[in-house]
């Protein structure tokens, strides 16, 4: 098949680098990148945090400079794509216009759900998703007093703590039992929740809402499924956002596998211009993420699903963390809180036999820099 042309549907951080990785690669054909928002891509970590504290500007968003684009001739599409003609091969556009490809790349992220109940419409409900989403919330979040979080997953949370670092009241509402559920241990949920509440931020667990309550068009409060009325000047919400692919995951048994991080975007784009070029190669890059939240930052290696025992290291208390997550005796996670060295340590662990077992982590004087050190090849 002729490759000439390549059109991509989605210029975050996938997209981005699709277009970027089939350069370095050597391909010389027609790179059309196909996004929905203005401007040129950029980041979107950054949005709920550094972004949204004013801690860095717009440029320091950028994946690159406009002049990358040109010098790289990467074309640049503002314009939502409505509907893919595979027989002609064209991406139909919202502006009636079409882009011809001989291979199309998508790679849109997911996308919000709309907040499910009453009052959702009103001014001062958020989502979080886009730089427009961040750059309309940042003036709020310093004007407000009442602030609540839907979510306390990895966005929920950074944005929990950027608004009590600002000075808002802050009430945090999950459908779970504690933090971060879905992606950590129970020790690193009760250092974060104990983090965020010495921080001044409320927790509402296994509670959701049943309606957001307003006056002249403004939110002003909302109401828990437990039948209880919160205050609140601004409701920011969190659903559905990451990668769209699903995929046999290697260390989720090969099951399938829809990852939510940076890593494993840019690590499938560099895969997929790979194989567009003729250069197939298994995907089995280590999962790998990351958060920061105040003065903690969280790093994680690997994919702790079905872990069924822990050995910690460090001290909650100075919070100093690592949490070693295992499954039939075999490391298939570490998570570190302000430790940056086991997380590289990890990284190098979980990439190569052999495993390290339970029992060596749990001796005395244990550390990962040291046993990684001595059982390299």
């Amino acid at each position: 098949m002729s490759l000439a042309s390549v059109a991509i549907v989605g210029a975050g951080q996938a997209g981005f680098q699709v277009a970027a990785s089939l350069r370095q690669e050597g391909y010389d054909g027609s790179i059309t990148l196909i996004g929905d928002e203005p401007g040129l891509p950029y980041q979107r970590p950054p949005l709920s945090k550094a972004y949204l504290l004013g801690k860095i500007n717009e440029n320091a968003l950028l994946f690159r400079p406009a002049d990358f684009f040109t010098a790289q001739r990467i074309d640049l599409v503002h314009d939502q794509a409505t509907a893919i003609d595979r027989q002609n091969r064209r991406v139909l556009l919202a502006s009636g216009e079409a882009v011809a490809y001989d291979h199309l790349v998508l790679a849109t992220g997911a996308h919000n759900r709309p907040l499910p109940v009453p009052g959702a419409e009103l001014q001062g409900v958020f989502g979080v998703k886009t730089k427009q989403d961040a750059d309309a919330l940042a003036p709020l979040v310093r004007e407000v007093r009442n602030v609540v979080v839907v979510g306390a997953g990895f966005i929920g949370l950074e944005f929990a703590a950027v608004a009590a670092e600002l000075g808002a009241s802050v009430h945090v509402l999950e459908l779970g039992d504690r933090p971060m559920a879905r992606a950590v241990s129970t020790e690193m949920s009760q250092l974060f929740r104990q983090a965020h509440e010495a921080w001044g931020v409320k927790f509402d667990f296994r509670q959701g809402l049943t309606r957001i309550e307003g006056s002249d068009g403004k939110v002003s409060g909302v109401e828990t499924s437990d039948g209880r009325k919160l205050p609140a000047d601004l409701v920011v919400f969190i659903s559905a956002l990451g990668d769209v692919a699903c995929f046999p995951c290697l260390q989720n048994g090969e099951r399938p596998t829809r990852l939510e991080s940076v890593q494993n975007a840019a690590d499938q784009a560099r895969n997929v211009a790979a194989r567009l070029l003729g250069k197939p190669v298994p995907y089995s890059a280590l999962p790998w993420f990351w958060t920061d939240q105040g003065n903690l930052k969280l790093q994680i290696a690997g994919l702790s699903t079905g872990y069924d025992s822990t050995v910690t290291l460090g001290s909650p208390e100075a919070h100093q963390l690592s949490v070693l997550c295992f499954r039939d005796d075999q490391l298939v996670a570490v998570e570190s809180c302000n430790r940056p060295g086991d997380h590289m340590a990890a990284r190098k662990i979980l990439s190569r036999p052999p495993r390290l077992t339970a029992a060596e982590a749990a001796s005395e004087g244990f550390e990962l820099k040291a046993w990684e050190a001595a059982n390299r090849d």
